[in-house]
């Protein structure tokens, strides 16, 4: 948490997505930039923030999430901590969201890791089970055993096989996943996905833990149905990949369970129904509720808060189907041509958050492990436990769907297969330590976990960390310095969300003139010589095409003499200034913008300072 606080103070940006986690929830007008004409400070300001009065206005989020392609549950959340701060914009209204559910997920981490070892004790080699949780009305922590320590009677064989560094191991496994560039990226980055991981962890853990129990026709409703069951309608009510993670952790506990069942003797039904019934009806009642209990109920319990997250937001289906995401996504899915390449880039990107870029490595050598177990002809416990083969299937098959849907945004990437990071280090984690240490490779177990540590060291120290825009600190400083310079922003007419990515720069001006950069540009193209030439501010604007300079000076053969300039832009305050500052939303070639820029004004000199990720800004003179 230490880490991810200091990250969180080195946040000096935000991603275009981020500004609309706060747009999308504190609106008060709606940020239509004007067409040739001025917006002031707090006509754009206004928009990121809940103003007095117009907190806690959950149906107007739910309608302008429906307009976008995420359910509404994460900007409800966002919205509910905002309205406690009417008037404010800050990082720390989103990242202290993060850092709530963060701090959850690192105990959750811990305590699936810890469930995960006890299921593999007392499962023993042959993966039979054993009961391990003793009464259902009593909590399950009260029957962990401790991780690494013999059990009486066990003579150091069998199912504790655990050396000193296991018995550590849901600490370590908290501490590397908690240091990893990805789990930080995940605190800083203001969208979904720390809580939808958080989510993911507790649908695992509840179903883990019904698997350590005795299994009945009747799932417990208090422990399971519930919890369960509100899970599935608020994790697909955050995010639909989600319901991804789900799917396969339904799929894989369902078949389990009726396997599960049918090895058991006789039927169990419900000694409360039974009780009464006639002699003849209880061979019917019990063959009911052996059916309904076995195969239907557990479906029912996904099945019912889906339609229910369907009622409460209808636009789900289209966002799914048919909007620009869902088609997206559905197509990318489709195309068969692109898989192994969508894959190697997702493991790449996951290996080099979350494994120092070396998760291949890690793979290699548990296989080595296995290979050296079966030439000891040495028989591993736990390799076959049902928690961890469901923990693992779920995990792998979410990232192969989500590395075939997600959006190839080099290593900002990470954002999409977030919530089974964690749970990968775990299961890499899990697997190395306990069977090096069932081969007696004990020195290597604590080789392993120092190397883990080292390798989070090295990615924080070298900027694996995503979404901290360091960069923008020194933007915000020429906005600062430029305050009292008149500012235009040249949109692209098709593209105006982008404005929302120079939001911090824009904050710090007073007012800004927006336009349309192709207006600008038709201005500037219509612009003719007396030669019947077009005006094109000479050969200082082909430097600019060349890539020759960024600074261009006008050249004095294009005089007001030789050249019949069209003017747009005809506002005194843009005419009568005595510098400018202007951004470009980018395209292939800006300089008929930049020109037509000069012509209204009648400016002739112009730097470029940096690009933005939408747009170049430029200083006149």
């Amino acid at each position: 948490m230490a880490a991810a606080i200091y990250f969180c103070i080195q946040k000096s940006g935000f991603h275009a997505d981020e500004y609309y986690s706060y747009y999308s929830t504190e609106l008060t007008k709606g940020l239509n930039v004007p067409e040739n004409g001025w917006m002031q400070h707090d006509d754009y300001y206004d928009e990121f923030r809940v103003l007095k009065g117009e907190g806690f206005r959950y149906g107007l989020v739910k309608q302008i999430q429906s307009w976008d392609v995420h359910p509404p549950m994460y900007y409800w959340v966002l919205h509910t901590v905002c309205s406690m701060f009417p008037g404010t914009f800050t990082k720390w209204t989103g990242l202290g969201i993060n850092l709530i559910f963060h701090g959850i997920s690192l105990w959750l981490i811990m305590y699936l890791t810890q469930l995960l070892l006890m299921a593999i004790d007392n499962r023993g080699s042959t993966g039979s089970k054993q009961e391990i949780c003793g009464d259902d009305s009593k909590s399950d922590n009260s029957s962990i055993v401790a991780i690494g320590k013999k059990k009486d009677g066990d003579n150091g064989s069998g199912s504790t096989i655990c050396n000193s560094v296991r018995g550590y191991l849901p600490v370590i496994v908290m501490a590397v996943w908690g240091l990893s560039p990805e789990s930080i990226s995940e605190v800083v980055f203001i969208r979904m996905y720390a809580m939808l991981t958080m989510l993911i962890l507790l649908t695992l853990i509840f179903h883990v833990k019904q698997m350590m129990r005795p299994q009945t026709d009747r799932l417990p409703i208090k422990e399971f149905v519930i919890p369960v069951a509100a899970l599935t309608y608020v994790g697909f009510m955050t995010h639909y990949y989600y319901v991804v993670f789900l799917f396969f952790i339904a799929l894989f506990f369902w078949i389990w369970r009726i396997r599960e069942l049918r090895s058991s003797t006789g039927l169990t039904g419900d000694s409360v129904i039974l009780q009464g019934a006639s002699s003849e009806n209880k061979a019917d009642i019990k063959r009911s509720s052996g059916i309904f209990g076995r195969i239907i109920a557990y479906p029912l319990i996904l099945v019912i808060p889906l339609i229910l997250g369907y009622l409460t937001y209808p636009s789900c289906l289209g966002q799914i189907f048919r909007g620009q995401r869902g088609t997206q996504a559905i197509g990318s899915f489709a195309d068969t041509s692109n898989t192994f390449e969508r894959i190697r880039f997702f493991a790449d990107v996951l290996s080099k958050q979350s494994f120092g870029g070396l998760l291949f490595l890690w793979l290699v050598l548990i296989t080595f492990i296995l290979l050296a177990a079966k030439v000891q002809n040495k028989k591993l416990i736990g390799i076959g436990c049902p928690e961890c083969t469901m923990t693992l299937i779920a995990t792998v098959c979410y990232f192969l769907i989500v590395s075939k849907t997600g959006l190839l945004m080099g290593d900002e990437s990470i954002r999409y297969i977030m919530p089974m990071c964690g749970i990968a280090v775990m299961l890499v984690l899990i697997y190395l330590v306990n069977i090096s240490g069932q081969i007696r490779m004990r020195v290597s177990s604590v080789t392993f976990i120092i190397a883990f540590i080292m390798l989070d060291i090295f990615g924080l120290a070298n900027g694996y960390v995503q979404f901290l825009y360091k960069g923008d600190r020194a933007q915000i400083s020429f906005a600062q310095e430029n305050k009292s310079t008149p500012v235009i922003y040249l949109y692209d007419s098709a593209q105006k969300w982008c404005v929302w990515d120079s939001a911090d720069e824009l904050f710090e001006y007073p007012e800004v003139y927006f336009t349309d950069r192709a207006q600008v540009e038709e201005a500037a193209d219509s612009s003719v010589s007396e030669t019947g030439k077009p005006g094109n501010a000479s050969s200082d604007v082909e430097s600019l095409q060349s890539g020759s300079a960024d600074k261009i000076t006008d050249s004095s053969e294009s005089s007001s003499t030789d050249v019949q300039q069209n003017v747009f832009i005809t506002d005194k305050k843009i005419t009568g200034a005595s510098s400018l500052v202007v951004y470009v939303a980018r395209c292939d070639d800006e300089t008929t913008a930049l020109r037509g820029i000069m012509n209204s004004s009648g400016l002739d000199d112009y730097e470029k300072q940096y690009s933005d990720t939408y747009c170049d800004v430029y200083l006149f003179k």
